[in-house]
């Protein structure tokens, strides 16, 4: 597996949203994302973008996200493969619908483990868990955090809410995950506003 990249002036991170399409509805999503949305970007774009954005030296991090990168399936896994093979760090940006069992997460993460993903960036909240409960996301964690992939859990932010860090921290899944209320150095759990994509409708100039 290659050595990430040293850090240079200039762009350091290209984002990827292969799909807008998600597993969730959340009215709060910053793309408008949900399960009717048509379409993806090209595999052979995908993997074009990450080539071409290689030959930036600044360039450290490639981010999948969308809508919902796990959709991608083992193209997702190739994606990240080519990224480690330029030298680059990766980052997987989820809701963790796969991760229904910790043995189905383990079974789902072990290829991209495999192919170098570096971080599991999995997304949670009031508007999140009415699709995807918090037992997915802690699921998820812990089997990142198993096969040596850095782990954050972003949880959304709002005045009323049940969903929170604290929650998280005390859920009878989080035993093994976290020392105490301490998290383990491989995970961090951050609080964050969620913004509201108030346009209904994308263009997508190419899909398959």
């Amino acid at each position: 597996m290659n050595t990430v990249r040293p850090w240079k002036p200039g762009p350091s991170c290209l984002t990827i949203l292969p799909t807008f399409r998600c597993t969730a509805a959340c009215a709060n999503c910053c793309f408008g994302s949900h399960p009717w949305v048509p379409g993806r970007t090209p595999q052979e774009d995908i993997l074009r973008y990450i080539r071409e954005a290689a030959r930036f030296e600044s360039l450290s991090l490639v981010t999948f996200s969308g809508g919902e990168c796990f959709l991608l399936g083992d193209d997702l896994v190739e994606a990240v493969a080519l990224a480690t093979r330029l030298g680059l760090a990766t980052r997987c940006v989820t809701n963790g619908y796969w991760a229904s069992s910790e043995k189905a997460a383990l079974h789902r993460l072990v290829e991209l483990r495999d192919a170098g993903l570096t971080e599991l960036n999995l997304s949670t909240g009031d508007n999140h868990a009415k699709f995807v409960p918090i037992e997915n996301i802690l699921h998820g964690a812990k089997a990142a955090a198993q096969l040596g992939i850095g782990v954050a859990i972003m949880v959304e932010l709002q005045a009323e809410r049940r969903v929170t860090k604290q929650v998280l921290l005390e859920h009878p899944l989080a035993q093994g995950l976290f020392d105490g209320h301490d998290l383990d150095a491989n995970v961090t759990i951050v609080e964050s506003p969620w913004i509201r994509w108030r346009t209904a409708r994308f263009r997508m100039t190419r899909t398959v």
